[in-house]
C-alpha cells in the first residue's frame, strides 16, 4: 500500500467486527487523512464505514510527510502528487461535522469520544503534562530539565523553546486547555 501498512481497510473492518464478537466494549479506530491521492469522496466513504462500526473512540490524523520516508521520496521523485493542504482541511471540517452529528465529542485536536469515559486517559495525561510511564524500546517518557538534545544549549532549553514546550500540549485539548496560571508557574519554576 501507499503507506506501507501490512493490513488493508477490509482487514481493519474485519478486526473491529471480531473484537466486538469477542466482547470488547471500548474500541478505538485511527484514521489518516490528507493522503496524496485521497479524494474528499474517498475520505467521506471511509468515515461513513467507520461510523457504521460504532467505535467508542476515534483518532483522526492529518498526514505529516517525514523526510527520508518512502512516501516523501515518491513525492520528491514525482511518483506521487504533493498532498493538498486545503483538501485535508476540508476533510477535517467534514469529520468534525459528521462526528458531532453522530454523538462524538471532540476533546482533543485529533480525538473524539462517545463519552467522557471513553476518552483516552493516556492521551489526556500526556497533553495535560501529567506524569506517565513510557514502556518499550522507543517509548517517550517525561524528563525534568532539558528536552531533546537538539533543544539543549549550555543552559538547557532556551526561554523561547521552554515557553513553547510548556504551552503547546495544553493547546491540543479543548477542556481545560491552557491555564495561564499553571503555564506561568511551569515557566517560572524552570528558570
Amino acid at each position: 500500500t501507499m503507506l506501507g501498512r501490512i493490513h488493508s481497510a477490509q482487514s481493519a473492518v474485519d478486526c473491529v467486527k471480531s473484537a466486538r464478537r469477542a466482547g470488547f466494549r471500548n474500541i478505538n479506530m485511527d484514521l489518516l487523512f490528507g493522503l496524496p491521492t485521497q479524494s474528499l469522496a474517498q475520505f467521506q466513504a471511509t468515515l461513513k464505514t467507520t461510523l457504521e462500526l460504532g467505535p467508542e473512540h476515534l483518532s483522526l490524523y492529518a498526514l505529516t510527510l517525514e523526510e527520508g520516508t518512502p512516501m516523501a521520496d515518491a513525492i520528491a521523485g514525482g511518483e506521487l502528487p504533493m498532498p493538498d493542504a486545503d483538501l485535508a482541511a476540508d476533510m477535517y471540517e467534514f469529520a468534525q461535522e459528521q462526528l458531532a452529528g453522530s454523538g462524538y465529542m471532540q476533546y482533543e485536536i485529533s480525538n473524539w469520544a462517545q463519552s467522557a469515559e471513553t476518552q483516552c486517559a493516556h492521551n489526556l495525561a500526556y497533553w495535560q503534562r501529567k506524569p506517565y510511564v513510557g514502556l518499550g524500546a522507543g517509548a517517550p517518557r517525561p524528563r525534568r530539565g532539558a528536552g531533546r538534545a537538539s533543544d539543549v544549549g549550555r543552559g538547557g532549553l532556551c526561554p523561547a523553546r521552554r515557553h513553547v514546550r510548556a504551552g503547546l500540549p495544553g493547546l491540543r485539548i479543548r477542556h481545560p486547555g491552557l491555564h495561564r496560571k499553571a503555564f506561568r508557574a511551569r515557566i517560572c519554576n524552570r528558570r
